[in-house]
């Protein structure tokens, strides 16, 4: 033991703003109509798994934003979760920080914290617009628009969020990986606006592998403006038969693997020799498959 006093910095922290109370007024009117439409679908699948968690349909986990609500509405009221696991999630989801940057202040205070890196996904049962959780880029059939909006609304409410608090926070912006140009210019709109991390999507099989020469402006730009690339677990594929019984288990067997692929994509495709500044970020991963991966 020591008393000598521990810059204590949390690497992988959340916030869970609600579809309706904080992130609706982020969106442009020409898209409210969308907004509302799945806002009014996500409230109907979680009144249904809450009324019913035994009778949760493999299809809705295979659908991924679908999947997200399912998942954690299930844990609150699931017959096979013990009570302190409700508990314990009925807790996570009251907490008030995931939505109030004065609130989250004073958690941190109280556990000593002095800042963090904050992601979407706050495991309170609330999810971004039209692709869930945003640990991930959302299902593939999004509409491209849809997916830039998306991140639009998250980015304008965690920018706001985190100029409450800005040397204590470092906020993961959303972008939409589908549309390079697209990226880039958004990358450089939010670092100006404060937001000094990416949240960079694993790979999936819908985008090309990021050792593909079509990112070199992205790496490039990445670069330039000192934004760290970072990918947390749980970001990638939808492993193979998550929606099947054992799902879950199958799920927290691969997930990992599924959101750390970028790392020897890029590696093997010379992407850090050619821009060698460039920051990639790996959360919540563990450490010892590293030894075996290098």
């Amino acid at each position: 033991m020591t008393t000598d006093r521990m810059l204590l910095i949390s690497g992988d922290s959340h916030v869970g703003p609600t579809l309706r109370g904080d992130l609706r007024p982020y969106c442009d009117r020409e898209y409210l109509a969308d907004f509302d439409a799945y806002a009014d679908e996500m409230d109907e699948l979680r009144a249904k798994v809450l009324a019913d968690p035994g009778g949760i349909d493999g299809d809705l986990l295979r659908r991924r934003e679908r999947g997200d609500l399912v998942k954690i509405a299930a844990r609150l009221v699931a017959p096979d979760f013990s009570d302190t696991a409700k508990t314990t999630y009925a807790n996570v989801a009251a907490v008030e920080g995931l939505r109030d940057p004065a609130a989250r202040a004073a958690d941190m205070d109280a556990e000593g914290v002095a800042a963090d890196v904050i992601f979407a996904g706050g495991q309170n049962g609330e999810l971004l617009p039209f692709v869930g959780m945003g640990l991930s880029v959302g299902p593939d059939d999004l509409r491209p628009e849809l997916q830039v909006q998306s991140c639009r609304i998250f980015n304008r409410w965690l920018a706001d969020f985190v100029s409450a608090n800005p040397g204590r926070h470092i906020g993961c912006m959303q972008v939409p990986i589908f549309d390079i140009d697209t990226t880039i210019s958004e990358m450089r709109y939010w670092r100006e606006r404060g937001l000094k991390a990416v949240n960079f999507p694993a790979p999936r099989a819908s985008f090309p592998a990021y050792n593909n020469p079509v990112y070199e402006p992205l790496w490039a730009a990445a670069e330039e403006l000192d934004l760290p690339l970072c990918s947390h677990s749980a970001g990638g594929e939808e492993p193979l038969g998550s929606g099947d019984p054992g799902g879950i288990g199958v799920q927290f067997l691969e997930l990992f693997w599924l959101g750390r692929r970028a790392l020897w994509q890029m590696i093997l495709g010379g992407v850090f020799e050619r821009h060698p500044r460039l920051k990639l970020v790996l959360t919540e991963q563990g450490t010892k498959w590293i030894p075996d991966t290098l």
